[in-house]
């Protein structure tokens, strides 16, 4: 019976911590509802490639996550070729 009420608890996972913390329902939708448009934004634009089964621990911190690719902007005035020369060339 320990088990079903166990799995009836919802946690919010904190990552930097690495632990599971109990929270009420309430709790739990608005945390995850913000971290899932978080990830969805970054994976619409290719800078997330969480896994599917690893999104229960996603919180919406991206610069410290572990799956995320990073903010890359791209600019004419970078050097693109080993030469070094840049698009506005």
């Amino acid at each position: 019976m320990a088990n079903l009420d166990n799995q009836s608890q919802r946690f919010i996972y904190i990552r930097s911590l690495k632990e599971k913390v109990p929270c009420t329902e309430q709790q739990f939708w608005e945390f995850y509802h913000e971290a899932t448009r978080i990830r969805k934004k970054e994976q619409y634009y290719h800078r997330c490639k969480c896994p599917k089964q690893f999104n229960w621990a996603c919180d919406g911190d991206c610069d410290n996550c572990e799956h995320h690719l990073g903010y890359v902007l791209l600019s004419l005035d970078a050097p693109n070729t080993v030469n070094g020369s840049t698009l506005l060339e």
